[in-house]
Parts: structure tokens; C-alpha cells; sequence
């Protein structure tokens, strides 16, 4: 655990941060800020009560991002001894508090390997709730701070870029803060991104040709790039089949008239100046998963 107290800054400028040994702030959430070269500012407690809202009550804010330099404003209450020492923030241990802010519903949500962590919030909590956010493979003993999740007021976080190894079990949890209380964490199911996420349609470019329609069909891709710099086709990770449908507007439903793995295909004699409609979607055999369907296309043929 770590306790934070200020030293007295010399001339107007903001004051020199110590730390000291204590049971006062989660170290777990304070520490991995300061180990990354990030500002904690704690204000003085002299502050008037006009001066500065919340006044008598210590509470964690967070300054807006830039450059992914992350400044967290420690907002204690407006109090000082009669040694004039400046004010250290303690947080409630109060069981009951702590759970009324506690994330529910912590679950990864995958498309393509775009994967975010998502939550819910406890019903009641305030404006000023912040989350904090880790992740790590299965089997490792340690947790690792995801720092651009790390006071954020969103209820998701992205963590593609820290899954990449798309075979690998991956667990994420968030904590949440609210006026100085501070929930335990709450942890996801074991997410394996290769058999857990979602597969989008593909997608179709349809070109009118003399009395057929040439349909050109391409995977989703992946968010990770290869080493000629474009993102990875999703067919590089999974064996994937085409679904190509008509949709006839004088009969009811889709009609199947396509499945395989071709980029091309042709539909022949169509009648010049009739519409055709089609839609598609993503099998995947192994898994014996289908995608959501493509977005309807229609042309005609010359």
C-alpha cells in the first residue's frame, strides 16, 4: 500500500509529490501510474470550500488524455493539521460502498479479432466513476495495467492490440472508483479470441455484365498487419466458405444459389434490365458457425 503527502513547493509552481509508507491509496492503482513517468498531483487541503467543488469529501478525478500522458487530479478533503502537514487520502474500507460500485457483466466482445472489454455499471453511481482496467494470458501469475484503460469514465476497452497471439487464453478485469471508494475487481469469463470471436460477412462488389452479373467476393480482414503492411485476411486464420444468396421479390425468403470458396462468380441468363439482389454470409466448417448477413446489393444486367 502507499500513503501520498506533499512536500511544500518552492515560488507558485505545483508542488513536489513524496511517498511514503502507509494504508492509505491501493497501490494497485497508484503505483503502475507513477512506475510510467505519469504526473499525480495531489492538491493542498487549504482550499476554501468556494474553491473547489466537493469540498470536505476527498474524491479521484481524471484530466483529459493527450498524447496518451494520462494526469490524475487527487482531490483530498479541505482540512490541515496544526503542524500545517497537507492532507493524505484515505479510502473507505466500507464493504457495502465498495460493492455498490463494483463492475457487473465483465465479458469480451469480439468481431474479427477486434476485441473489446465491456461492463456494466451498478445502478446509482455517480458521475464522477472511474475504471481501471488489466488483462493477462492464462497461467501468468501477474496482471498487466492496459494504461490507456487506466481511470477511464467508458464502460469498454479495447484490448486487440494485446491479443494478438489469437490461440492464446486471455482473462481482463476492471475495478472502479467513485469519491475516494474503490471496488474489487470484477473478471471475465477465459476469452480465447480464435474460437470466441465473431466472423463478419464478406464482402461484395457486383458488376453488371451482358445479361449475368459478375458478384466479386472478399474476406473480412483482421485488425493485425503482416509484413507488407496490410491487415491480415480473416481467411488466414480460419478455413472459410461463401454463402451467396438471391433475393426475389416475388417469392418470400433467400434462395441459396452459391457456397464455396471462389472470389468470383458469375450469374447467367438474366434477363437485361431486371434487378438482382443479392446478400451473403460467412461460414466457417470447423467451428459450424455462420456470420450475421451482408448488407443487400442489387444491380442489373445490361
Amino acid at each position: 500500500m502507499l500513503s501520498l503527502s506533499l512536500v511544500p513547493a518552492v515560488g507558485s509552481g505545483p508542488p513536489a509529490l513524496e511517498k511514503a509508507g502507509g494504508s492509505f491509496v491501493p497501490r494497485d492503482l497508484i503505483a503502475p501510474v507513477a512506475e510510467q513517468g505519469i504526473t499525480v498531483l495531489l492538491f493542498p487541503g487549504r482550499a476554501q470550500q468556494e474553491d473547489w467543488p466537493g469540498c470536505g469529501e476527498a474524491r479521484l478525478t481524471t484530466a483529459q488524455r493527450k498524447s496518451h500522458i494520462q494526469v490524475l487530479l487527487l482531490i483530498p478533503a479541505c482540512t490541515a493539521t496544526e503542524e500545517k502537514t497537507l492532507p493524505e487520502l484515505r479510502v473507505s474500507k466500507n464493504l457495502e460502498l465498495q460493492d455498490s460500485i463494483k463492475p457487473e457483466k465483465v465479458e469480451f466482445n469480439s468481431l474479427n479479432f477486434n476485441s473489446l472489454l465491456q461492463w456494466q455499471p451498478r445502478r446509482h453511481i455517480r458521475n464522477d466513476t472511474v475504471y481501471f482496467v488489466q488483462y493477462k494470458v492464462y497461467g501468468q501469475q501477474e496482471w498487466t495495467n492496459k494504461m490507456d484503460c487506466w481511470g477511464i469514465d467508458e464502460l469498454f476497452c479495447d484490448l486487440t492490440q494485446e491479443m494478438s497471439d489469437v490461440r492464446e487464453p486471455y482473462y481482463g478485469r476492471v475495478k472502479a472508483v467513485s469519491s475516494c471508494i474503490h471496488s474489487d475487481w470484477n473478471t471475465s469469463w477465459r476469452f480465447i479470441p480464435w474460437w470466441e470471436t465473431k466472423v463478419g460477412p464478406p464482402l461484395l462488389k457486383m458488376n453488371p455484365c451482358n445479361r449475368s452479373i459478375e458478384i466479386e467476393i472478399k474476406a473480412p480482414s483482421s485488425p493485425y498487419k503482416g509484413k507488407n503492411g496490410r491487415n491480415i485476411s480473416m481467411k488466414k486464420y480460419h478455413d472459410l466458405l461463401y454463402r451467396i444468396f438471391i433475393i426475389n421479390h416475388s417469392v418470400p425468403g433467400k434462395h441459396k444459389m452459391y457456397e464455396g470458396r471462389k472470389k468470383m462468380i458469375k450469374i447467367e441468363n438474366l434477363t437485361p434490365g431486371t434487378t438482382c439482389c443479392v446478400v451473403a454470409e460467412t461460414y466457417l466448417p470447423v467451428l459450424d458457425r455462420s456470420s450475421e448477413y451482408s448488407s443487400v446489393l442489387c444491380t442489373a444486367p445490361l
